[in-house]
Parts: C-alpha cells; structure tokens; sequence
C-alpha cells in the first residue's frame, strides 16, 4: 500500500533589507551629510568673513586716529603687519598712503587693510580689502589781540570726526572679495543696500553709489530713519560678465568706500 506524501510546508516570508536596499540608502545619507556640511562650510565662511571686514574697519579707524595725533609733518606713508589675535587664524596687512595738498593746504590720508580667508595662501584666492580715507589739516597757530578777546581767525582744526562706517545688508554682506564675486543673473536689476553710520548728519549730498561694467537706474534711496542707503543696479546681459558696485560716504572730512563685486 502505497505512503501518501506529505505535502511540503511553506516557507514564511523573509524580512530584512537586502544587500542592495542598503547600499541605496548609504548613498543617500551620505549625500544628505554631504549637503549638510556644505551648508556649514558656507555659514561658517560668511561669519569669518563679516568678522574679518569689521576687524579691518577698527584697525583703519585705529590708524586714521594715530595719524592725526602725530605732527602735521610726521605724517608719512608706511605700512605694517597685524598678526592673528589669541584663537584667530586671520592675518591683515595694513597701508597707509599720505598724499599731498595744496590750496588750502591738507594731507589725504588712505588706510588699506588686506587679508586673506583663513587656509588660502595667495591674494588671487579669497583676497579683501577695505579703505578708509581722511583729510588732515596743519595746525595754525593765532595770536590773540588782547588778553580776554577772541583771536582774529579762528584756528583750523586738525580733527574732522571719526570716519563714517558701511555695512553691507543681506543678501550682498559676502560680496566685497575681488577673487570670488556673487553670481547674479544677467539683464536684470538687483538692488544692493547699505547701513552708513557717522558722528555728522548725513543726506544724499553726502552718499554716491555707482557702477563699473554695469549701469545704475533710477535714483539712490536714503532712509534717514534706518540709515539705510540702496540703488537700483542694471547687470550685464552677457555671460561671465564682472562688475563692481561701489559705496561711497563723505562728510565732509572723512571718506570711506565699500566695493562689492559680481558676475553674471
């Protein structure tokens, strides 16, 4: 007689990931921590470099003073080195030209700080710069006519304020490297702003913005309120195109530029 066969059993569904699953999702983390670095990199960099632009403006500022502490004929063209403070990696070089005046007599004095970004070695690769001028006036001894009476002239004075300060708003704040200017898209208008502080009252006559290798359109925008200062910039239409735009405050004694570089 013949043994019926027992019929065979099923085997339960596997669960698991298999080896392609895995390596899938492997590349897709990576990719999503590699983004998430870049994105670090970029913050990061846009934070040393506002630091970097502020640090320069204080040591310009810091020399314009000196200068004019010293005697009207002291006052020469130099320069120096300011190495890394404690826990900073960010080395400036600061210049300081003095050119002469005549009618009335004056010296114009221009402080330039370059540096580098941090890990770049060269001044093609991440290369800034920031210039603050001012003019200096010889002091002038006045004899007075008589004890208690006010001297016939009143005496020049060899101190015109501290200098106006710029900062660049967003999005433009990391545009003021010549070796990386902003991308931005050709023929259209993009609308670059400016915060412009000084001890004296500003207005329009005070403040220009213009443009190499692109065209302004409209007029400039002071908002006396905010301090805010804008103009209308009409980009190139061609491709690969670079431009400048450039900030400039002058009240009446000190001058100081921000120039901020693109390309289409």
């Amino acid at each position: 007689m013949r043994q019926p066969v027992p019929a065979q059993r099923r085997r339960p569904p596997q669960r698991g990931f298999t080896l392609i699953e895995a390596l899938i999702a492997l590349v897709i983390l990576s990719f999503g921590l590699f983004g998430l670095m870049q994105i670090q990199t970029r913050v990061m960099l846009k934070t040393g470099d506002s630091k970097a632009q502020t640090a320069a403006v204080n040591l310009a500022q810091e020399k314009l003073e000196e200068l004019r502490a010293r005697d009207y004929a002291d006052i020469d063209s130099d320069e120096d080195l300011i190495e890394a403070a404690a826990g900073d990696t960010t080395d400036f070089t600061r210049t300081w030209t003095v050119t002469e005046r005549t009618d009335p007599p004056y010296k114009e004095v221009s402080v330039t700080i370059d540096w580098t970004r941090p890990g770049q070695d060269t001044k093609d690769a991440g290369f800034t710069t920031v210039t603050l001028t001012t003019y200096i006036a010889p002091s002038t001894l006045v004899e007075l006519d008589a004890v208690g009476k006010e001297p016939t002239s009143p005496p020049p004075t060899n101190s015109g304020g501290l200098p106006p300060t710029i900062s660049v708003n967003i999005p433009y704040r990391q545009c003021t490297s010549s070796a990386s200017p902003c991308a931005v898209a050709k023929n259209a208008t993009i609308s670059p702003s400016f915060i412009v502080t000084d001890d004296a009252t500003l207005s329009t006559k005070n403040l220009a913005i213009t443009a190499s290798g692109a065209s302004t359109t409209g007029s400039m925008s002071y908002n006396t309120t905010s301090s805010s200062v804008s103009q209308d910039i009409r980009t190139p239409s061609g491709n690969d195109k670079i431009f400048n735009v450039v900030m400039s405050v002058n009240d009446g004694v000190n001058t100081t530029k921000v120039t901020l570089y693109f390309k289409t």
